[in-house]
């Protein structure tokens, strides 16, 4: 259930085609979890500021079941800001990266939840 929201103030004509997909594979690779759980959020066009500027910003969210801590979080970070500066052209110091280590009772699907 490993997903990636971002916020950002840009435009949606500065978004590559290719986004969804290539985050979709970032989770992948971050995780090594089936594509299948992979979810991606995009909020673009948010009224926003960063650092006292409305220049492009972005605020991501990487919430998982497992695989968090503070090493993994170091090199998730890496990942998810070297992403962000490919695709949306955000600088890395222009965005914050928070993650949420989710319990597997508190996230649904298909029926069920993830705990065992």
């Amino acid at each position: 259930m490993p997903t990636l929201v971002f916020d950002t103030n840009l435009p949606e004509d500065k978004v590559p085609e290719d986004f969804y997909t290539a985050a979709s594979n970032l989770i992948v690779e971050m995780t090594g979890k089936p594509i299948k759980y992979a979810a991606v959020h995009l909020h673009i066009e948010q009224l926003m500021s960063f650092g006292g500027t409305r220049d492009p910003c972005a605020l991501v969210s990487f919430t998982c079941i497992g695989k968090l801590g503070v090493e993994e979080n170091k090199s998730h970070t890496k990942k998810i800001t070297a992403f962000v500066k490919k695709y949306l052209n955000v600088e890395a110091d222009r965005m914050y990266v928070s993650f949420r280590d989710l319990p597997a009772s508190e996230c649904g699907w298909n029926n069920d939840t993830f705990s065992k």
